[in-house]
């Protein structure tokens, strides 16, 4: 079977992964659409930013269709792309469901086409597969929001640095790194800290390969500058300084640079969230609602969830965490965020609940099953390839390093641009435990486990 697997052409195998994608993922989409999609407020700000952008221009600081919401503090990309299909096709989700299931399809062709180049093509084809059905990702197609293309966009950078290893004289690798990489940024900020690992990883070139490849390395460079430029314009008109992509950058830059930094950037609240100011009120049972401060919105008042002041009554006092309690917290919640008991996370005051039986069963199957094959396979390709091995556990750990040290917030679905390079990894380590296992019999002459039970039944049936 395997010898018949190694004969099938990567095209084919490239149409079969998108259509069972595109078949799967629209399966999922119109079965969600007759159950009822939830919107979150983050998905419904990006539509309506979308819908401003197309209506109104970029020009403004403020939403003019949402008044309330405060400073635009998002990138760029998604909310254009929105805008353009809004542009086309009206102001419906359904065309932007319709390209999210285009978007979707492409990723598990990407995660085959690492696997082909780490020669790994078993694990990749059954990882490829398992994305497709992965929960997390399939409920981003149905939203508006960024999560499904940041998956896209790391799977690609990715792809393009392994194929920049392979050939480091092509010029289209680094044209293709730096476009790659400029568009991933003007999505979410927290790619920028991908542009110091390509610096890195060109200087590892210089120094191992040929000193010709510099003027290379520089269209990367121009690249990101050139398609960053027309935003970092508009910012500089809107703002008057020098903004660098998204304002949420600006309190790391504004000091850097002696500039004004922006007042009310707007704090992070929700359900979940509560200030030392209302816990005796809670305790006491006399204080049941907050009043939001997020995006400028003093005068909303939201209901503290009933988990949360149940918390509290039970003498389970938020506090605010030291920098070594939120590292530990923010590693968990990205890395581990199953949790059977609720806890205090953020920087203290985010009440967490526990999962659900549903979820548990959900997080260990999509997840956590994975992990101890992820460490195996680790282990596998740097014995096979030392340098693809750590290119991906860089990407990794830069990312993830960023997620967790900067982000005050940090959730688990911040993972899920990872997560189909996590599951690849996990499937090395799963094929290669899984043919051990087979050739370990095979040499030493035993049966197989399906021989061996169908054995052991029949000696039972014999002895009763």
């Amino acid at each position: 079977m395997k010898i018949m697997f190694n004969k099938v052409p990567d095209k084919y195998l490239f149409v079969v992964l998108f259509i069972i994608a595109l078949c799967i993922s629209s399966s999922f989409m119109i079965y969600s659409v007759h159950k009822g999609i939830e919107i979150s407020s983050d998905n419904r700000y990006y539509f309506n930013l979308g819908k401003e952008f197309f209506e109104h221009g970029i020009t403004n600081a403020y939403s003019k269709s949402m008044p309330d919401a405060g400073l635009i503090y998002v990138g760029p990309l998604e909310p254009l792309i929105i805008g353009l299909l809004i542009k086309l096709f009206g102001a419906s989700w359904l065309p932007i469901r319709i390209f999210n299931l285009l978007v979707f399809s492409f990723i598990p062709l990407f995660i085959f086409k690492i696997s082909i180049i780490l020669k790994q093509r078993l694990p990749g084809l059954l990882s490829a597969l398992a994305i497709i059905v992965y929960i997390p990702l399939l409920r981003s197609t149905l939203q508006a929001g960024k999560d499904l293309y940041m998956v896209l966009f790391l799977v690609i950078f990715v792809f393009l640095l392994l194929k920049l290893f392979e050939n480091p004289n092509n010029i289209l690798s680094y044209i293709n790194l730096g476009v790659c990489l400029a568009l991933a940024i003007h999505l979410d900020e927290r790619f920028v800290i991908l542009i110091p690992l390509l610096f890195i990883i060109y200087i590892y070139i210089l120094t191992k390969k040929i000193p010709k490849i510099l003027p290379k390395t520089i269209y990367s460079i121009f690249i990101i500058f050139l398609i960053s430029a027309p935003w970092m314009i508009r910012n500089y008109i809107v703002y008057n300084k020098i903004v660098l992509l998204t304002i949420r950058l600006s309190p790391f830059i504004d000091p850097i640079l002696g500039q004004p930094e922006f007042k009310n950037l707007g704090n992070y609240s929700s359900l979940f969230v509560v200030n030392e100011a209302q816990i005796d009120s809670i305790k006491a049972g006399t204080k049941v609602v907050y009043y939001g401060n997020y995006l400028q919105r003093p005068t909303e008042i939201l209901p503290i969830h009933s988990s949360a002041i149940e918390a509290i009554k039970n003498n389970n006092i938020p506090h605010k965490f030291s920098k070594t309690e939120r590292l530990f917290n923010s590693f968990r919640e990205f890395y581990l965020p199953l949790t059977l008991k609720g806890h205090w996370s953020g920087i203290g005051y985010t009440y967490r609940p526990k999962y659900t039986i549903k979820g548990i069963i959900r997080e260990i199957l999509q997840y956590y099953i994975f992990l101890p094959f992820f460490f195996i396979g680790l282990v596998i390709l740097y014995k096979r390839s030392r340098l693809q091995t750590i290119l991906l556990l860089s990407v990794i750990i830069f990312y993830s390093g960023l997620c967790i040290i900067a982000v005050d917030f940090t959730l688990s679905r911040y993972r899920l641009p990872l997560d189909p390079i996590i599951n690849l990894m996990a499937m090395i380590g799963l094929v290669w435990i899984l043919n051990y296992m087979f050739y370990r019999r095979k040499l030493l002459g035993k049966k197989s486990y399906i021989e061996e039970l169908a054995i052991c039944s029949r000696r039972f049936k014999n002895k009763s």
